[in-house]
């Protein structure tokens, strides 16, 4: 079975980047393209909540989300070692001024533990290398060049969701295995939709915007990831939806 699951994500990882070293050929309901100028982030999401808002376009339910990703130092551990936990939540608008929206209600959780996701190389940055933080207040200047993206499928399971409302992705990451690697989310190139992402300090979402000591200190900042597929996207991703359905269905066995 692990072999036919290794196989299986191999298939998946081609189909994902079919006519181009890139998986955004993939169509999504909702994109956030990574900053891969080295100006920008990546936000600690080890044992950290992180979440960004998005938009329902279209009211299709949700199956695969795909997060941009970077490890401190290009520290990477086995990713047998690496787990995640991705949730959806509704959104809490801001109701007054200064106020910013952020998370509500828990409406979809998942995790994802060895062989439940995909990983891939997604870039490795050529000028600059990139920041790291750790909110609130830790910032690493140069500190990585490789980019990762990380693939959730989740057909069986999918997040339904309504056309026109907003919600929120969050997603927090888990290494076990004695190690000290810690894996942040990349920030996207600044943009203008709707509040800022949020970190969750155990008690309360606080905003997220560029530390001092970056390179937009004080700016908005969003978080990198699309949400699929849609329909034109089913075909690419039918192969990897199949074999990890099947992995999950013979973990819930065990």
């Amino acid at each position: 079975m692990r072999r036919t699951i290794t196989l299986c994500s191999a298939a998946l990882v081609v189909l994902l980047a079919i006519g181009s070293t890139r998986a955004d050929l993939v169509i999504p309901k909702w994109t956030q393209q990574p900053d891969l100028s080295g100006r920008g982030l990546d936000v600690d999401m080890t044992r950290l909540r992180l979440a960004d808002d998005f938009l329902c376009v279209d009211g299709q339910p949700i199956t695969a989300a795909h997060v941009w990703a970077s490890w401190r130092a290009d520290a990477v551990p086995d990713h047998a070692n690496v787990a995640f936990t991705l949730r959806f939540y509704s959104d809490r608008p801001a109701t007054a001024a200064g106020e910013y929206s952020r998370p509500d209600d828990e409406l979809w959780t998942m995790p994802f533990g060895s062989g439940e996701y995909q990983v891939r190389l997604y870039d490795v940055l050529s000028g600059e290398a990139a920041d790291w933080y750790t909110p609130p207040a830790v910032v690493v200047a140069d500190d990585h060049i490789q980019v990762w993206q990380y693939n959730f499928l989740f057909p069986e399971q999918p997040f339904d969701q309504q056309r026109d409302r907003i919600y929120w992705l969050g997603v927090e990451a888990e290494v076990a295995g004695g190690g000290n690697e810690q894996v942040g989310w990349k920030t996207t190139p600044l943009i203008e939709w709707n509040d800022n992402a949020v970190w969750w300090d155990g008690t309360k979402w606080q905003e997220l915007t560029y530390p001092e000591g970056s390179h937009f200190p004080g700016f908005d900042m969003h978080l990198a990831f699309a949400l699929t597929p849609e329909p034109a996207t089913l075909a690419l991703v039918g192969l990897g939806t199949a074999c990890l359905a099947a992995a999950r269905r013979r973990r819930r066995r065990e």
